[in-house]
């Protein structure tokens, strides 16, 4: 399912849709899902946004980037962070996260804004996904910039 940003995303119908498929936990990818690439703090309406979803649902962040930032950003905001030896797309994030949160590929969604990563990880593994328009692309590294353009051209090769 593809979305606009996470901040611009109805919350509430995101929560309920969750629901409805009887999703039990989901995965977060951080950088340019719930922030700008690199930050170390996310905005209040994004943790108002996580807070409201950790009502009943089990969130776990998972990121590519930054191992000690990603433990500062799981403390500050009490949301569990999956760690792997190898990167998204590999399976190893994804099946850390579901352990953290006590789920199944059944009961567990990925929402990200990279179609290479995030959701063709999560869509190998059978999970359902969520994604998400990126944020702070103006702050992104040039390589990310780079990358992103290669992917658009692979997903649009592929999806025509």
């Amino acid at each position: 399912m593809s979305l606009g940003t996470f901040r611009e995303t109805d919350i509430e119908r995101l929560k309920d849709l969750l629901m409805r498929c009887e999703i039990k936990g989901l995965i977060l990818d951080i950088d340019a899902t719930l922030c700008n690439h690199g930050s170390e703090v996310l905005d209040e309406d994004i943790v108002g946004r996580l807070n409201f979803l950790k009502e009943d649902i089990s969130l776990c962040f998972a990121s590519n980037n930054g191992g000690q930032r990603n433990a500062s950003l799981s403390r500050q905001y009490d949301i569990p962070v999956a760690v792997a030896s190898r990167p998204k797309p590999y399976p190893d994030l994804y099946q850390n996260g579901m352990h953290i949160m006590g789920t199944t590929r059944e009961n567990t969604a990925m929402g990200g804004d990279r179609a290479i990563t995030d959701i063709a990880g999560a869509n190998r593994l059978g999970i359902m996904t969520l994604q998400f328009e990126p944020m702070g692309l103006q702050t992104e590294p040039t390589k990310m910039k780079i990358a992103r353009r290669f992917e658009k051209a692979i997903y649009q090769f592929i999806m025509h």
